[in-house]
């Protein structure tokens, strides 16, 4: 955004239903199951921990479903209320 000349006090929000994934991108420590990730995409962590702030969705709270899933009509107009 500041290269379109807009500001960006706080963090952006971003939801994400998978928790392992909020708490891999949350976690600096390297072990075992992380070791494959190469050291180019360390960036994505510092990034994460500057501009985006990753927080964990329930699956039935996915506003966004109703755009790439196919859903029930119950489920489609609870995720228009939730979209906005």
């Amino acid at each position: 955004l500041e290269e379109l000349g807009v500001g960006q006090e706080e963090p952006t929000v971003v939801f994400c239903d998978n928790e392992s994934a909020v708490k891999l991108a949350k976690n600096a420590c390297l072990h075992g199951l992380t070791k494959h990730i190469r050291p180019k995409w360390h960036w994505v962590r510092r990034l994460l921990d500057k501009e985006v702030q990753l927080e964990i969705v329930k699956t039935h709270q996915q506003a966004a479903d109703i755009f790439t899933k196919r859903v029930a009509e119950a489920d489609h107009w609870k995720g228009m209320k939730l979209a906005g």
